[in-house]
């Protein structure tokens, strides 16, 4: 391992294939203001690797520098084998490895991105979500740091000088108004599209709206959601600094003209497709199955499944339509198995994510035949942050709701091999705290617990929340 605040001649930068904001701000801050703590940075190649759900760190590679990712020479990344350094993100240990933490505009965009590294929330047109957005969409790894990195720079450099960001959106307007005329009007002629976006150009803060307008396209499925989240984004009494509106002005003084064209462009291409994607989720409607069942007296809860590939449904299952269940169990043609949850439903007020953890990876525990059914495995173990003894349910951990197996912080996690209603018993079985097993539910329900070494209860071994209590007072 290298040791720290030595320089390092870098060779290669190793990231995961679908980096982050976070890890793709700490990329820039190192290029920026690193490179006597790490020469030859700037013209490094970016090596995507998978996080190893194995939890094993290969021996340093000479010359490397891993960001959120194990096995550089130098290491920052937040991810242990034991789950995530508290408090923690690849950008807020790159920003104290260079020596920044006294700079307030890197301390600034570091802040947001710890914010929405750990509690996301972003708004549509966010710097993070708009980087999520563009991996979901299929865009080239190298090309979203490329975008992202532009984004960043151009931010810095507003913050250093001390400015508040314009409040004029002009710059987006008129951009976006020409690039939408470009791509959806090439049926007809440049003098026709041209005297088109003249008169949009004319509307200034409505410039894009009146394209849409123009092109009959306001209401059109794919552009529908975009103009709401621009519009309420260009009328928000408060300017969003990390927002796409307020970050094209910040990118019109360090771009050209045509740069700057195809950067808004860029990230229009890419909402407009997760828009399209977002709406192809309800082309699978019918294929969702819906369970309802008590979790506590007079509080239901419901749990929805689909066999998907559409990273959409993360987003979709939401809305009215799926009729926003607790719980979305998706699983991917490629076996592995993502689990959204309702963090607005009353059901958690009653039951505990980490039993739906322990009974998850318990049953995979089971259905790969490393231990007997009722066997006991170490709590602590089943309900880890990080990937679990199993490899099969990369959980974050710090109170998430929710299981990122093949997403873009655990693509490489291996496929389970339980069936999609397997899957959905255990999670139904860790939000019904006072449901006990079989024949053994009237003595657990008077406190006593029959689970023994020669007559094992499956449950106690998952060592759920209820199975403990009633075990402490059998003593």
């Amino acid at each position: 391992m290298h040791a720290k605040n030595t320089p390092m001649q870098v060779t290669t930068v190793t990231m995961h294939p679908l980096p982050h904001f976070d890890e793709v701000l700490a990329y820039v801050m190192a290029v920026s203001c690193g490179r006597d703590l790490f020469p030859g940075i700037e013209a490094a190649p970016i090596k995507f690797i998978s996080p190893n759900p194995e939890g094993n760190i290969e021996p340093p590679s000479n010359g490397v520098l891993s960001i959120g990712v194990p096995g550089g020479s130098v290491t920052i990344d937040e991810h242990t084998t034991n789950g995530r350094k508290e408090g923690e993100c690849a950008s807020t240990l790159m920003c104290d490895h260079l020596g920044l933490k006294g700079n307030p505009a890197w301390t600034t965009i570091v802040a947001h991105a710890l914010e929405m590294d750990t509690n996301p929330n972003a708004h549509p047109l966010e710097i993070s979500r708009l980087v999520k957005d563009a991996h979901q969409s299929g865009m080239d790894g190298r090309e979203v740091i490329e975008w992202a990195s532009i984004a960043i720079l151009a931010l810095y450099e507003r913050l250093k000088r001390g400015e508040n960001p314009r409040r004029d959106f002009t710059v987006f307007h008129s951009t976006a108004a020409k690039y939408l005329i470009e791509y959806f009007a090439v049926h007809k002629s440049k003098q026709e599209r041209a005297e088109m976006l003249e008169r949009c150009l004319a509307k200034g803060d409505n410039a894009f709206a009146a394209a849409a307008n123009e092109l009959r396209m306001p209401n059109h499925p794919w552009i529908f959601g975009l103009l709401q989240d621009v519009g309420g984004a260009t009328k928000a009494e408060q300017v969003d600094q990390f927002g796409l509106l307020s970050l094209t002005n910040d990118a019109s003084s360090f771009l050209g003209a045509e740069q700057l064209d195809h950067w808004i462009g860029w990230a229009i291409v890419s909402k407009l497709e997760t828009q399209r994607m977002f709406l192809a989720c309800g082309e699978e409607l019918a294929s969702v199955r819906t369970i309802e069942f008590d979790v506590a007296r007079g509080v239901k809860g419901k749990i929805s499944a689909i066999e998907s590939d559409n990273p959409m449904w993360q987003r979709f299952f939401r809305t009215k339509k799926v009729g926003r269940p607790d719980v979305l169990v998706q699983k991917k043609s490629s076996g592995q198995v993502q689990i959204y949850t309702n963090h607005m439903s009353g059901v958690w007020q009653h039951c505990h994510f980490t039993d739906i953890v322990r009974a998850l990876r318990y049953g995979e525990l089971c259905a790969q035949g490393a231990i007997s059914p009722g066997q006991e495995v170490c709590r602590k173990a089943l309900s880890s942050q990080g990937f679990g003894q199993e490899n099969r349910f990369y959980w974050p951990g710090n109170q998430t709701q929710y299981i990122l197996n093949g997403s873009l912080s655990a693509p490489e996690v291996p496929p389970t091999e339980q069936p999609l209603e397997d899957i959905v018993r255990l999670v139904q079985i860790g939000m019904q705290p006072l449901l006990f097993h079989g024949e053994r539910f009237m003595s657990c329900r008077r406190g006593n617990c029959t689970s023994t070494a020669r007559n094992p209860c499956l449950w106690y071994g998952m060592g759920l929340e209820r199975c403990i209590q009633v075990r402490q007072l059998r003593r």
